[in-house]
């Protein structure tokens, strides 16, 4: 492998807001650099970065960029999905439950259901498993509704990663094969991760409060001292943008 030459073509600073959270050691550390549009967030639930493109933020600055809110955005746009959403097992079960009643009253009136496919063939794990005709009867039912869903969203939801392929995966093995959907990653169920919810519903709000303050220092009117004993009146003299302290004084 051969690896890259990197040459410096600049340098620039950047502005860092830091944050304490009202519990133990909760803390962020959040990075703005408005020569590069850059946002790097450290902290104590998760680190994050983006760049923006400076011609397509439609603000002079990043900081003003940030200062407008937006938290869906910003939140989507320093997290992955894997970040933003973890396997929902409560919920994940409810919907299984809610098919298998469904299927369930199919069954007893002589259907077809999503959950007995009747005269077909799954391929799971390289075989071949036959499907009964019998596979929702009242004591397979209950044993879906009372055991094996129950436990399979459980073990699903103890996975660090891979919570929804170990789901669907699990869920073609429930009785050996015989009781399955054709698509069970449909059942699959999400809820916000904790880091997600602490970095959109906190520090970036506190974050867009400091850059709004920062953003209003930067553009307000800069005042000049003089010694003019208030005859310049802020005379055109002065550059754009700055006043006379005594004449406004006086004014």
């Amino acid at each position: 492998m051969t690896l890259p030459k990197l040459d410096l073509t600049s340098t620039s600073t950047a502005t860092t807001y830091r944050f304490k959270a009202d519990v133990r050691c909760g803390w962020a550390c959040c990075t703005v650099n408005d020569a590069t549009s850059e946002l790097s967030i450290t902290s104590d639930w998760g680190n994050w970065a983006h760049r923006w493109n400076i011609q397509h933020l439609g603000s002079p600055s990043l900081t003003a960029f940030l200062s407008e809110g937006s938290f869906d955005y910003l939140a989507d746009k320093l997290t992955t999905r894997e970040e933003r959403e973890i396997f929902d097992a409560d919920a994940t079960l409810e919907a299984c439950r809610e098919q298998l009643r469904e299927a369930r009253r199919e069954w007893k009136n002589g259907g077809e259901t999503t959950w007995s496919l009747r005269n077909m063939r799954l391929r799971n794990e390289g075989r071949w498993w036959e499907v009964d005709d019998d596979a929702l009867d009242k004591e397979a039912a209950n044993r879906l509704w009372d055991e094996d869903l129950p436990r399979l969203c459980r073990d699903a939801e103890s996975r660090s990663h891979g919570a929804g392929d170990a789901f669907v995966e699990g869920f073609f093995r429930l009785s050996g094969g015989k009781r399955v959907t054709e698509e069970p990653w449909n059942l699959i169920r999400h809820r916000p991760s904790g880091a997600y919810h602490i970095l959109k519903d906190a520090i970036l709000p506190a974050l867009a409060a400091a850059c709004a303050a920062e953003h209003e220092r930067r553009t307000a009117p800069r005042v000049r001292e003089c010694t003019c004993l208030g005859s310049c009146k802020g005379a055109s003299a002065l550059a754009p943008g700055w006043q006379c302290a005594l004449a406004k004084k006086t004014a």
